[in-house]
């Protein structure tokens, strides 16, 4: 998985469990405890996971302004706060208590929801197409094969 991930954490043991889990799915992560501490990663990353506890639903509202194209995990206290994440438009939301296999489910799913697409120039304008993890000869990947 070639998953760069952006954590924004108060939770200092949270936090280490949350990297922890990206690291073994062979992730990159940058944890920071405030949105002002981890912005600068912002250029860099392709997923965040908010903490919602405190001032994460002002971080949450600050990241979707500004790096729109991050996929977003919120970690919720309540049902309330989840809501909330998922009018600001987060990819995923997990409410506590939850288990370290969720945490690893959620960060799995944000890395296969980032694969990338290729704009297939034959199609209609603007349809994404994905290209195939390999292919058995020197044909372009679009074109059709028989086997």
């Amino acid at each position: 998985m070639d998953l760069r991930v952006l954590v924004l954490i108060a939770d200092r043991d949270l936090g280490g469990l949350v990297r922890t889990q990206v690291d073994n799915l062979g992730g990159s992560c940058s944890v920071a405890e405030t949105y002002d501490e981890g912005s600068s990663s912002l250029s860099w990353a392709d997923a965040a996971i908010v903490d919602l506890v405190g001032e994460g639903l002002d971080d949450l509202y600050r990241l979707r302004i500004e790096a729109p194209t991050v996929r977003v995990l919120a970690i919720a206290p309540d049902e309330e706060h989840a809501e909330r994440a998922r009018a600001a438009g987060v990819d995923r939301v997990l409410v506590e208590p939850m288990s370290v296999a969720d945490i690893g489910d959620a960060v799995r799913a944000m890395a296969q929801s980032t694969r990338g697409a290729v704009l297939d120039l034959r199609a209609p304008a603007g349809v994404l197409a994905e290209a195939p993890a390999s292919t058995d000869d020197d044909a372009p990947w679009w074109a059709t094969r028989t086997h």
